[in-house]
């Protein structure tokens, strides 16, 4: 809704701006490489290693969290849930 008003010579509008909607995440929407890239700012170099990390230790959703991988392509994906998750405990860990 946008209101304006007059003073003088000077005219001014002011916009109310719709409030912020939270949602909450969709424990079973899966995202791609490219969302988690763009979500989390970690390039895919870096995800690639984190991953090996993991791997090696045998600490899945230490370094990273921990893909879905589905046998019929090489496709990685991460359900939001657990990627916002790992978000958090990351950001909570000051890291």
């Amino acid at each position: 809704m946008a209101t304006t008003t007059t003073e003088g010579n000077t005219m001014t509008t002011t916009q109310e701006l719709p409030e912020a909607t939270t949602r909450a995440p969709d424990p079973l929407r899966t995202l791609t490489l490219p969302e988690v890239i763009r979500r989390t700012g970690i390039s895919r170099t870096t995800i690639a290693r984190l991953l090996a990390l993991d791997v090696a230790n045998g600490t899945p959703g230490v370094n990273f969290a921990a893909p879905l991988r589905r046998t019929d392509t090489r496709e990685l994906r991460w359900r939001e849930v657990t990627l916002l998750a790992w978000m958090e405990k990351k950001e909570g860990a000051g890291q």
